[in-house]
């Protein structure tokens, strides 16, 4: 804009502002937007005599141009000051601790049951490895531009994938070891860290797909 107006165009907006508020034109020179200006055209005779003459001339459109103009720069400012704004939020909550609260705030809109001790020690990995910093932003911007419930539901389908692979690695170690062991196998043992239980269910129903507990032979 200052090479095509061949203007300081950063100071423009700041001459507006102290032309509406001391009461005055907003530029009283008019070098930038001129409503009366010469005219130079000439006139021509009969014969070769061609007479030019100097009248001033008043271009009334630069009223509104000078009015759009002055708009435009506010609105620029405000677009600027709205991007460095977006730009830090959006830096605060794709940080560590704004995508885990992300997580956990849409995962408790779809779950009533809290998490096993088991699933919180996956929730990092879940987190890091499965979805990682696109597969956030992207559930973020599901959640922004439908609803918390539509994000909340395709990140309890991902975790309930995440989870129901995790504990079908540890199932399968568990019943290598066992068999070489010679000893039962303990769900809560392998799954929940312990605290106490018999031998039952290998994984918790709602981690498996549709439902459907997968069992203990």
């Amino acid at each position: 804009m200052n090479h095509f107006l061949q203007i300081d165009y950063w100071s423009y907006g700041q001459k507006v502002l102290y032309g509406v508020f001391t009461g005055r034109d907003w530029m009283e020179n008019k070098i930038y937007f001129p409503r009366i200006v010469y005219c130079d055209f000439a006139i021509r005779y009969l014969g070769d005599n061609n007479l030019n003459y100097t009248v001033q001339c008043t271009l009334p459109v630069n009223l509104y141009n000078e009015r759009i103009f002055a708009f435009y720069w506010f609105w620029l400012i405000f677009l600027t000051c709205a991007t460095f704004y977006g730009i830090i939020i959006w830096l605060g909550q794709m940080s560590y601790r704004g995508r885990r609260s992300f997580l956990k705030k849409h995962l408790r809109i779809n779950r009533e049951l809290a998490m096993t001790q088991h699933e919180r020690r996956l929730f990092d990995a879940f987190a890091d490895r499965y979805l990682g910093g696109d597969g956030i932003l992207f559930l973020r911007l599901v959640a922004k531009n439908t609803n918390p419930v539509v994000a909340g539901e395709l990140l309890g389908i991902m975790w309930d994938r995440f989870v129901t692979r995790e504990n079908a690695v540890v199932i399968v170690a568990s019943l290598a070891n066992n068999e070489n062991n010679g000893k039962t196998l303990d769900a809560d043992t392998y799954l929940n860290g312990g605290g106490g239980g018999g031998p039952g269910k290998f994984i918790d129903d709602r981690t498996l797909p549709f439902n459907q507990p997968l069992k203990q032979d």
